[in-house]
């Protein structure tokens, strides 16, 4: 129960600090590029889509060689 409770305070929180820094609702996927459960993919697999992603950006704002 402490655990839960603990993981709704958090949730209410961040939805307070993004209503309050962008005037969004925080859970509007349209606001955000990747969404990743770390639960199923464990840091290391989050880590690695997060790098390949990244360069993937990095190759399309990169001008031609």
């Amino acid at each position: 129960d402490e655990a839960r409770d603990q993981i709704l305070q958090s949730d209410r929180d961040r939805e307070r600090f993004i209503r309050a820094a962008a005037a969004l609702p925080w859970l509007d996927l349209s606001q955000y590029h990747l969404s990743l459960d770390t639960g199923r993919l464990g840091t290391g697999g989050a880590i690695e889509i997060v790098y390949q992603a990244a360069m993937e950006v990095a190759r399309g704002l990169a001008p031609p060689a």
